[in-house]
């Protein structure tokens, strides 16, 4: 009551002191700052796997089913969902809030490690702790201050680029895109190897039998072991012309007597 009373008896102090108080408020709304609760996000790793030709239903099939039915006991995981286009799969594991991103990457990679085997033409899983386009900052296009073809220019890009952009702090993965990779094309006559009595799956299979690295296995000499492996890369374009087809009257027919060999790039499947 004397509250009530104090206010009737003084009008002028508690118009004042009223005043007072919304003008402080007001100022506090547009001047004090105000903090706000921070963002917080869950980690996520990235699995992809591409596979050029593939159609989205046969990279879920062949590749993204084989790889949730392994990744899914990956400790921690939250939620995991993928997604298939035309020449890759994806698979996004997100985990709990703290988790140890370099352990997680680590159990990923273990578990992809336990997949029995991936298609012949698909490019091993990169594993890397982002979230594909979503957390993407900032695009760089390249262009040439000559007359070259810029999509050439990849392997200059991975090599030189690349790696200095991702030694970035802060910097999680860097993509490239349009570039065009290098391969080595062999372009063989089908009416000559007809006339020879060369199937096409003969040149296929001793290609790839000659270019392959072959483990021997190991042993043991007194305190040391020693690894056996024989090393059969092609490395130049010669050692894939000397590469023996078959023989014929105890004379090698060879690749380069059936098929012009020359370093090229990949077909385009995109445009960038």
């Amino acid at each position: 009551m004397k509250l009530i009373d104090s206010s009737i008896r003084f009008p002028v102090t508690v118009a004042v002191g009223v005043l007072i108080a919304t003008l402080s408020g007001f100022i506090a709304l547009t001047s004090v700052p105000i903090q706000l609760t921070p963002e917080v996000e869950r980690p996520v790793i990235t699995v992809s796997t591409n596979w050029v030709g593939a159609s989205p239903e046969e990279i879920e099939k062949e590749i993204v089913e084989e790889q949730e039915e392994y990744l899914k006991s990956v400790e921690g995981v939250v939620e995991m969902n993928s997604e298939s286009s035309d020449g890759r799969g994806e698979v996004t594991l997100e985990f709990a809030v703290g988790t140890d991103i370099t352990g997680a990457v680590v159990k990923v990679t273990n578990k992809l490690a336990e997949v029995p085997s991936y298609p012949e033409n698909a490019d091993r899983p990169i594993v890397s702790s982002s979230s594909g386009f979503d957390n993407v900052i900032t695009w760089f296009v390249v262009k040439p201050l000559t007359d070259i073809y810029i999509p050439h220019q990849e392997r200059l890009i991975e090599d030189l680029v690349k790696p200095r952009m991702e030694r970035v702090e802060g910097i999680a993965k860097v993509n490239i895109y349009g570039g065009l990779e290098e391969e080595l094309h062999v372009t063989f006559d089908p009416d000559l190897l007809a006339s020879m009595g060369i199937p096409i799956e003969q040149l296929i299979n001793a290609l790839r039998s000659e270019n392959r690295d072959i483990s021997g296995g190991d042993f043991d000499e007194g305190k040391r072991r020693y690894v056996v492996r024989t090393v059969s890369r092609f490395e130049t374009i010669q050692q894939v012309q000397e590469t023996i087809v078959t023989m014929r009257n105890g004379i090698p027919i060879r690749v380069g007597d059936v098929a012009d060999i020359e370093l090229g790039y990949r077909k385009p499947v995109a445009l960038v």
